[in-house]
């Protein structure tokens, strides 16, 4: 674009002028945000672009219901379906911690939360305890990769999905990893998933240097 002038204006007032082909600037607390640019024609500036305001407000963290799970859960599979949290899987020590000799255990569990004021129920159950693995909230619900249990890592790939009606999860499977993982890690782009990293044996020293990536506009 050509060069022009660049003015920022938190609920209506000018506080930061700029002229180039581009600008960067950070504000500097909460408001309504909005960004005119003005083009020059011989000694006048005219208006060319004017955004529409982005409304900048501070983050608030609020306290969901816990888990069922008295002693909680580590590695879950968490995500968003349907306007529903789901957490599925994961391993806890039921019985005593581990610095008291207590057994690791892995849950096949899916509990869901309708909303934030609701109680969390069991939607369902997975295949087999699972934990470890990746989850990634994609359009149709929460995709699973991977994961562990107690003996072997696996190479199963599913996709949970919320059915409100049903009032249950459903589970639908995708092409599985190339190799059994655990202890991934993730990431969603252009409705295409990326997994690395992370190790194919509960023994492994050392973790898998590889990426795959697998399109969901394609998956067979």
């Amino acid at each position: 674009p050509p060069p022009c002038r660049f003015t920022v204006l938190p609920d209506g007032r000018p506080v930061h002028t700029a002229q180039g082909r581009s600008f960067e600037w950070k504000p500097n607390g909460p408001g309504s945000y909005r960004v005119e640019a003005h083009f020059r024609i011989r000694d006048d500036w005219v208006p060319w672009v004017y955004a529409n305001p982005i409304a900048l407000r501070p983050l608030a963290w609020n306290r969901l219901p816990p888990l069922p799970e008295a002693r909680g859960l580590a590695g879950t599979f968490a995500g968003v379906s349907a306007g529903a949290l789901l957490a599925a899987g994961g391993a806890n020590f039921p019985d005593r911690p581990p610095w008291e000799s207590g057994t690791k255990t892995w849950q096949d569990a899916v509990y869901v939360l309708r909303s934030p004021t609701a109680r969390w129920e069991i939607a369902g159950r997975l295949p087999r305890p699972l934990a470890y693995g990746v989850s990634l909230n994609v359009p149709p619900g929460v995709l699973c990769a991977g994961g562990s249990d107690a003996n072997r890592h696996y190479a199963e790939v599913f996709l949970l999905r919320w059915d409100a009606e049903a009032g249950c999860v459903r589970i639908e499977p995708l092409p599985p990893l190339p190799q059994p993982t655990a202890n991934a890690c993730g990431a969603l782009l252009d409705n295409r998933i990326y997994i690395a990293g992370g190790t194919t044996e509960p023994d492994a020293t050392r973790t898998r240097h590889g990426l795959w990536t697998l399109d969901l506009a394609n998956p067979a």
